[in-house]
């Protein structure tokens, strides 16, 4: 099913003509602007630099560095010592959560029925979960996987912005019916659809923006498929998942459950397809205990 039924140029209209909901501050657009292209090393003194602009952003990149998540021996005071440690991508990352948070966290969300500390709390365990998953998969990339996860709904910021002050029957969460689907009739266009195109006018990695658009897709794997002697029916199968949409994928869908945007389903049947990534419950646990964290740092971001 097409994540959306709106052209290529009536999508990115859409999102030039409302981005301003989502739209950062100049020192965070400044960062993403100087930190996008993947081949060129921006020195931390740069990013010291852009983030003092902004006094609030800086203490929370000193927050989180001090954080549990990273449990570090001494605490870190420097801002310039801070950046080398996050890594580039967990910084745009917090950046961007700080200026949607701070305006979205007191919030009602109403076209979703949902309050907008719920969606904060959702995008902060989708991160920290996701992270959680590359870090035992694909170590070294946890970065990346943070800022996928943590970033993975953007889209839904502009959905609930474009439709605020419509009629609508009733709230999109939660529903008996993909949320996707709900969005499509009512816009054209969904969540993943916009997140991708928003991410994509800040010029976020390309593997960002696949993440995004694809998060509630059905993951797929290709187990025990015999090299020398693929049918017809193999060969057609469709390529598997790539491990960072799958976190993101799985520790989304989650935290649906955990925050109540999703029903839980008591007998778990979401969980297969991510067997590898969760195969028992002691596994599952510490997926958990990772995101339980989340709850302290959306209150520590939020001053409280």
């Amino acid at each position: 099913m097409p994540t959306t039924l709106l052209s290529p140029t009536q999508l990115n209209r859409l999102v030039d003509d409302n981005a301003h909901l989502a739209a950062p501050s100049n020192a965070v657009q400044r960062l993403l602007d100087v930190t996008s292209d993947p081949e060129l090393e921006v020195p931390p003194r740069q990013v010291a630099e852009i983030l003092s602009r902004e006094p609030a952003l800086a203490a929370q990149v000193l927050q989180w560095v001090n954080s549990a998540i990273f449990a570090l021996p001494n605490p870190v005071a420097d801002i310039g010592r801070a950046i080398p440690l996050l890594g580039l991508n967990r910084i745009r990352a917090i950046a961007l959560a700080q200026a949607f948070f701070s305006r979205t966290a007191h919030q009602q969300m109403a076209t979703y029925g949902i309050d907008g500390r719920t969606f904060c709390l959702h995008s902060l365990e989708t991160g920290l979960g996701a992270a959680h998953l590359v870090r035992l998969s694909e170590p070294g990339r946890e970065g990346e996987a943070f800022t996928a996860g943590l970033l993975h709904d953007l889209g839904m910021l502009l959905v609930d912005g474009i439709t605020k002050g419509r009629d609508i029957a009733a709230p999109l969460l939660p529903a008996e019916r993909p949320q996707c689907e709900a969005e499509r009739d009512l816009l054209g266009t969904d969540h993943a659809a916009l997140g991708a195109a928003l991410t994509r006018r800040w010029r976020l990695p390309e593997e960002h923006q696949t993440v995004i658009a694809n998060h509630h897709q059905a993951p797929t794997h290709r187990n025990h498929l015999d090299g020398w002697n693929l049918n017809d029916a193999a060969l057609a199968a469709p390529p598997e998942t790539p491990p960072l949409l799958k976190a993101v994928q799985l520790a989304d869908r989650l935290s649906e459950e955990r925050v109540g945007i999703t029903p839980a389903d008591p007998e778990a049947r979401w969980l297969r397809p991510f067997a590898n990534l969760l195969p028992d419950d002691e596994s599952r646990m510490a997926l958990e205990h990772e995101m339980d964290q989340a709850a302290a740092q959306l209150a520590a971001m939020m001053g409280e």
